[in-house]
């Protein structure tokens, strides 16, 4: 196994998924691996966290700036799948060294590894036949994304996106997702490298504003209907709502310290990041779970409400926000207790050795594999 690239987003806002992606392969190459991620962008690096995550890119210089002003218009038009195509026809790929010069890798081989996330999986798959590949499931629900209805009912046989020999297995951050691919795929083998939490980060906090926190981007029409119930019966008066939008990850954690009610709007999730960083640092998180998150969205730590039970949950934050007022000192010990939950049951190193431990796992199948002893190179 020679190099692992995990193909990642050039994403101009915070993303969880691109910041598990480097967090992956900072994992692997403390642990013997060797491990990039691979951008389409030579000039991209996740700056919403500081890191020295190790990065390749690929070589397009020679088609002139014809050819990157094409790749640049379809990231503005949002056609990623076609600009990725684009770029795989030419598997040039470099990297930089300490100093910040350019240093060439060696074409795609089956001696490497190809890590895909799941929303590309159908598209890319034709690109690395011959290369063993690792599908990477943040979210198990984003496997069917791109496909319609309409292509379901025409399909006569099969959808299956993980035939090939060259398929080695499944990342997955959660037993939910976990479950969900292999009752679907039930000869794909699903790792599950446990998402935990940055407790150095998000510590607890007891001082507690009239502040409520909440992730704008999942089920705004909810959050929308939620907020405007509670602001119309006057319970948020005097309270100040913060959306969870482009911030650094120092404001983000200084945001969810602040906060004493986490909202969450969670659908379909692998784990949900979020409400999880929101109860280690002792806000009291109301909402879904999204499926991944009910493994820690549970009583006694939070109060979930059924999806789409907009009436439950405008009760519950108003009964919450009336003790967090009332009964100070019984609110803060639900936060307390919830942010004792999360550290003792995600801390960092479980994650690190869920990922190694995955990984040691898939290089056993990659060298198991027939196919796999003739190198053949793109």
């Amino acid at each position: 196994m020679r190099n692992i690239y995990y193909i990642c987003p050039c994403t101009p806002v915070p993303c969880g998924g691109v910041q598990k992606i480097y967090m992956h392969v900072d994992v692997l190459n403390r642990n013997g691996f060797s491990a990039y991620v691979l951008h389409q962008d030579e000039n991209f690096r996740y700056p919403w966290r500081p890191n020295n995550t190790p990065l390749a890119y690929f070589e397009y210089d020679f088609w002139g700036s014809t050819f990157r002003e094409k790749i640049h218009l379809l990231r503005i038009k949002e056609k990623r799948v076609l600009g990725w195509e684009m770029l795989l026809k030419n598997t040039h790929i470099f990297t930089t060294n300490p100093d910040g010069l350019k240093k060439c890798l060696p074409k795609f081989c089956s001696e490497d590894v190809i890590v895909i996330p799941d929303y590309l999986s159908y598209y890319f798959k034709p690109y690395f036949n011959d290369i063993p590949t690792v599908l990477l499931n943040f979210t198990a629900y984003f496997i069917y994304h791109s496909l319609t209805l309409k292509d379901v009912l025409q399909n006569s046989g099969r959808i299956d996106y993980h035939r090939g020999e060259n398929i080695l297995g499944s990342l997955v951050c959660s037993q939910d997702s976990q479950e969900y691919l292999k009752y679907s795929f039930q000869s794909l083998p699903v790792y599950v490298c446990q998402c935990c939490i940055d407790l150095e980060q998000f510590t607890y906090t007891p001082q507690k504003k009239k502040q409520i926190a909440f992730m704008p981007r999942k089920c705004e029409d909810h959050l929308v209907q939620i907020l405007c119930m509670l602001k119309q019966r006057g319970h948020l008066d005097n309270w100040n709502l913060v959306p969870l939008t482009g911030m650094p990850q120092e404001e983000l954690v200084q945001t969810l310290q602040d906060s004493a009610i986490y909202l969450s709007t969670s659908y379909q999730e692998g784990f949900g990041l979020p409400p999880a960083e929101a109860m280690a640092c002792g806000a009291v998180v109301i909402g879904y779970h999204g499926e991944g998150g009910k493994e820690y969205i549970k009583a006694p730590y939070a109060y979930p409400i059924e999806h789409g039970n907009i009436l439950a949950y405008v009760k519950k934050v108003e009964e919450l926000a009336n003790l967090f007022e009332t009964g100070p000192e019984d609110f803060i010990s639900i936060g307390k207790s919830a942010s004792d939950y999360i550290h003792k049951t995600y801390p960092i190193q479980k994650e690190e050795n869920s990922i190694v431990e995955s990984w040691k796992e898939l290089k056993e199948i990659f060298f198991q594999k027939e196919s796999l002893k003739v190198p053949f190179c793109i």
